[in-house]
């Protein structure tokens, strides 16, 4: 699990750096090229769908493997949850953290959608050249606020979920006041 943790930022890294060329490349090219940066916004769109599918699948092979660790009841797993304690420290830990593939995933996401508004703006000139472009900062905007919505939603449920992991079961308690009765 930690050699896929640190592949898929080795690959987030790379692809930042490239998303980030591709980005140049379109400003870079003349207007009236329209073609050329239609390919280039293209390009860019499918790699950060690339880059989101991946980070997402890699996501869920951690919970596989993850949930086959739990279902053998391994000792492995309750030390990979000892190691991932440092995370219920500090307020910043605790509600602000997330796992990696999570923040490349939704990262890729925004990514994705300004691609899509880059094309939508040159595809469709006579549309949207009609329309102020603080239609289409508002569209951008909800998707960042959507994707602000989701990363707290799913810290609340990893929240949830490690304190029920956390939380004594009730047979737990009945093993427990057995063996101090005795």
């Amino acid at each position: 699990m930690l050699s896929e943790s640190n592949h898929i930022i080795q690959e987030f890294s790379t692809s930042v750096v490239g998303i980030g060329a591709l980005f140049f490349a379109y400003a870079s090219v003349n207007a009236q090229d329209g073609f050329v940066k239609l390919v280039i916004a293209s390009i860019g769109l499918g790699a950060s769908i690339i880059i989101w599918m991946h980070a997402y699948s890699s996501h869920k092979n951690e919970e596989a493997i993850k949930e086959i660790m739990m279902s053998s009841n391994s000792s492995l797993l309750q030390k990979y949850e000892k190691a991932l304690e440092w995370r219920n420290g500090t307020w910043y830990d605790r509600y602000l953290q997330q796992p990696i593939t999570r923040l490349v995933t939704y990262f890729s996401a925004l990514v994705a959608l300004a691609w899509i508004l880059i094309i939508v703006q040159d595809a469709f000139p006579s549309v949207t050249g009609n329309i102020p472009t603080y239609p289409l900062v508002a569209l951008a905007g909800l998707g960042i606020a959507i994707v602000m919505s989701v990363l707290i939603l799913r810290k609340s449920q990893d929240m949830i979920r490690r304190h029920k992991r956390s939380a004594p079961t009730d047979h737990n308690q009945d093993s427990t006041s057995k063996a101090s009765e005795s």
